[in-house]
């Protein structure tokens, strides 16, 4: 898996996920330029209002944030059900490559 992959959504994931309600939270979540990351996946990042938000779509503010909580990052996750790279094989990956890089340098020097 990616380096970062489980905190990154495609456009094609959100709205498999969200469905009706894709555009309403593509504002909440700026799924736009704004929150492009790379390689065409998106970083959920709210920076504007609920209150801006919900007017401005003519809903209520408790609407929204009812559907918001439904729909928050804990219940995506589940629904994509991608998993984070454990800390600890991350840490133990660079251990092994740390420790690989030192045994090459051992030996280039009983080379010499």
């Amino acid at each position: 898996m990616e380096e970062g992959a489980f905190y990154v959504w495609t456009i094609d994931e959100l709205k498999y996920i969200i469905h009706d309600d894709f555009t309403l939270f593509s504002e909440v979540f700026n799924i736009n330029e704004f929150g492009l990351w790379e390689h065409g996946n998106y970083v959920l990042i709210q920076n504007k209002s609920l209150d801006d938000i919900a007017e401005k779509n003519s809903i209520s503010i408790d609407e929204l944030r009812q559907k918001k909580e439904k729909l928050g990052t804990n219940s995506l996750q589940n629904k994509r059900k991608k998993t984070k790279t454990p800390l600890g094989r991350q840490m133990h990956h660079l251990m092994e490559c740390h420790f690989v890089k030192r045994i090459c340098g051992l030996l280039q020097s009983f080379r010499k």
